[in-house]
């Protein structure tokens, strides 16, 4: 499966025609898949947004950025990573979110392409957060958590 989608320069289109082109063939750019499936999913439906898709003129998102998180995916979580959600932001950023009983956290590529991460504990409240390859080992240690 690849991230793909038509042009960065086509028109919004209706739903039923965006619904065609994921299962029609990319004559463009497009994105190796993580291996990590539910991710991969989200970010082949993220991919697929036109601009203007939140109806106040975010651009699409940048297939670099689809790129980096699917890669940092592939590199880092290949074996396995809690379900969660991808969250496009307005700004070309991209955000991975978890929410379980005992925490919550969330991975992001910025839309410069940087890292970020955080982690709140549900009981305490303590907050962490992280920024450049930190911001990776900080996913880890939170996904191992919440698997415990």
């Amino acid at each position: 499966m690849t991230y793909s989608r038509a042009s960065a320069t086509a028109p919004s289109q209706p739903d039923a025609e965006i619904q065609l082109l994921f299962n029609a063939p990319s004559k463009h750019r497009s994105v190796a898949p993580s291996g990590v499936s539910w991710a991969d999913e989200q970010l082949r439906l993220i991919a697929m947004l036109p601009n203007d898709w939140d109806g106040y003129g975010a651009a699409m998102l940048s297939i670099d950025r689809l790129s980096q998180i699917s890669g940092i995916l592939a590199e880092h979580f290949a074996h396995g990573l809690p379900a969660g959600s991808v969250v496009p932001g307005a700004d070309g950023s991209i955000q991975l979110e978890w929410h379980f009983p005992k925490m919550s956290f969330g991975f992001s590529v910025e839309d410069d392409g940087s890292l970020y991460s955080w982690a709140r504990t549900r009981d305490t409240g303590h907050y962490v957060d992280s920024d450049g390859g930190a911001a990776v080992t900080l996913l880890q240690t939170s996904a191992l958590q919440a698997l415990v």
